[in-house]
């Protein structure tokens, strides 16, 4: 009988080693640490009101902006100061992608460059990178329609910029038409002048035969003489 104790013992132990470790919670922690956790839920400022969620959220969302222009900033200053290791040294170990990072240097500096004031920037940086690389002329005609705004989306930036494109290619199709034009009027002023030199061939000619009181040679032997002239 003990010896039947003693093998039930031994399995008892053995399950109680294959049974999975519990996972951690919050509840393991001695007293002392749970006020980390309270801590972070009376962090939250208080928000009574609609204007205030508003305000405080506001807030938050500019400073994410900010954090956006910072973020650039580095990354386009160190863009210039490890030139050479900078796309496979710094990029690779970044929580974003590359083209994420090009994008982020290219907005912080041409905020920097004055394109658009910081406080007027995109809140999306996607957004912010297709609206300033715009040209000069397309960027002035963003801002006359509004689209130069922190709210501005990405659909309406992209759309201005389907826009752009169209009247950019009608544009291109007539200016190919005016340059055929052109050369079609070109065409035809070199055939009148040549009309126009022959004719004042002609008269002084006439003119000089005129003059000399010619009488010995028709007209039409001077206008052939003319046009034989004109043509050599």
């Amino acid at each position: 009988m003990p010896d039947q104790a003693v093998v039930r013992a031994s399995r008892w132990e053995h399950q109680k080693k294959r049974t999975p470790p519990r996972p951690p919670s919050v509840n393991d922690l001695p007293d002392d640490d749970t006020s980390r956790f309270d801590d972070y839920r009376n962090s939250l400022v208080d928000t009574a009101t609609e204007d205030s969620v508003v305000d405080v959220v506001t807030a938050h969302w500019n400073k994410a902006r900010q954090e956006m222009l910072v973020c650039g900033r580095y990354l386009a200053r160190a863009r210039d100061t490890f030139r050479g290791r900078f796309s496979t040294h710094i990029v690779p170990r970044l929580p974003f992608s590359r083209e994420v990072a090009h994008k982020l240097a290219k907005v912080a500096t041409l905020v920097d460059e004055g394109v658009i004031p910081a406080e007027r920037l995109p809140e999306n940086y996607s957004t912010a990178y297709l609206l300033l690389t715009l040209d000069k002329d397309a960027l002035a005609k963003a801002d006359h329609l509004n689209l130069v705004r922190p709210t501005v989306t990405r659909r309406e930036v992209e759309a201005f910029r389907d826009t752009l494109r169209a009247e950019r290619s009608l544009a291109a199709v007539r200016r190919d038409e005016l340059r055929t034009k052109r050369l079609k009027l070109l065409d035809k002023r070199d055939q009148i002048d040549a009309e126009i030199r022959q004719l004042e061939a002609e008269m002084e000619l006439l003119s000089a035969h005129a003059a000399e009181g010619g009488a010995t040679t028709s007209w039409a032997e001077a206008a052939v003489g003319i046009v034989t002239q004109v043509e050599d």
